[in-house]
Parts: C-alpha cells; sequence; structure tokens
C-alpha cells in the first residue's frame, strides 16, 4: 500500500471518529491512534491535499515545449507530464466528452488543486511572454534574411516599436543567414 492509500484510509477512520455517534465514534478514534502509531502518520501528514488529473491546453508543439520545462524545473523529472490521449486514468472519449477532444492539443498532469493552480499561473504568464519575445525573433530572421516587406508610411506603430526594432536587429547578429543561392547551385 502506497502512502497516499494509507492516508486515504486513515482518512476515512478520521472521518467516522469525527462524525460517528456513541460506540462508533470511540472505536474509531481507537482504530485511528493504532493506524497512525503503525504507519508512523501523524496530523501533519493527514492534511496533505490529495492529487488529481488535470488539463491544461498547452497549444502547439512550441508551447507543449514551454509548458513541459516549467513543469519539469517545478516539480522535478519524477512527475510524468502526458499527452491526453495516452492518459492512465481516463479513455480518450471520456476525456473528449469532458470537453478536451484534441488530445493532441492537450497536456494532463497529476497535482494537488493548489500546485496545479500554481503551474496554470506560471504557464500563462511565461506562454504570453514567449509570444511577444517570438515575435521580436521572427523580426529578427526577417531582417537577417533580407525578407522584411517596405513598412506602410501610413501605419501607426505602438509606443515600444522602436525599441522591439533595435532588440530585433541586436539578435539578427546571432543568427546565421540561410544562404539559398548557395543551396540551389549544389
Amino acid at each position: 500500500m502506497t502512502k497516499q492509500q494509507i492516508i486515504d484510509r486513515i482518512m476515512k477512520v478520521k472521518a467516522l471518529a469525527d462524525r460517528g455517534v456513541a460506540g462508533e465514534r470511540i472505536a474509531a478514534q481507537q482504530l485511528l491512534e493504532t493506524l497512525m502509531k503503525k504507519y508512523k502518520i501523524d496530523e501533519a501528514d493527514l492534511n496533505i491535499e490529495k492529487t488529481d488529473f488535470y488539463i491544461i491546453d498547452a497549444g502547439d508543439f512550441f508551447f507543449r515545449e514551454l509548458f513541459n520545462q516549467l513543469y519539469r524545473v517545478k516539480f522535478g523529472l519524477n512527475r510524468p507530464v502526458w499527452n491526453v490521449e495516452k492518459m492512465p486514468k481516463k479513455t480518450k472519449r471520456e476525456w473528449a466528452g469532458l470537453g478536451f477532444g484534441d488530445e493532441t492539443a492537450n497536456v494532463a498532469i497529476e497535482c494537488t488543486k493548489s500546485e496545479f493552480i500554481e503551474v496554470k499561473t506560471l504557464f500563462e504568464i511565461y506562454r504570453r511572454d514567449l509570444k511577444e519575445q517570438w515575435q521580436t525573433f521572427i523580426y529578427a530572421y526577417f531582417y537577417k534574411n533580407n525578407l522584411l516587406a517596405p513598412s506602410d508610411p501610413d501605419k501607426e506603430y505602438s509606443d515600444d516599436y522602436e525599441e522591439r526594432a533595435l532588440k530585433a536587429v541586436l539578435m539578427s547578429q546571432f543568427i546565421d543567414k540561410k544562404e539559398v543561392h548557395k543551396m540551389i547551385e549544389q
């Protein structure tokens, strides 16, 4: 029996000891004390949150990779991230019934509710930031490879446009230029 299974069993006995009546309550309290001594479980162990499976819409491969990295940095390598289609708990049909039909765009994790809220919040923050950084990289790539279309003189640019353009130009120095003509000659 795993520690979580032991705690679950003890929690059931504790509930009976807390809410039972007369002799039932006394017997449950005695059993509770016996089980806690036997398995070396204290009150702090009984306050452990239960884990469950949670789904995060990670999006395409690019953002799934971000999520995988974030999750592993936060919780280590021993806690797996599953594509929904490879989930051990539910079938594809069950997940589809819950509204997660595109199993390739969703990942599942097993954690506590508070851990889920934390990792989901962090993921949303980093996803937004990565989208912004990605736009700068794309501009740098286009600049390096002479793929920028002429600017529209009538277009109004955001306040941070010049700063982003400067970052992109500096970033482009570290991007390899694609030599298309050399590839065609070969």
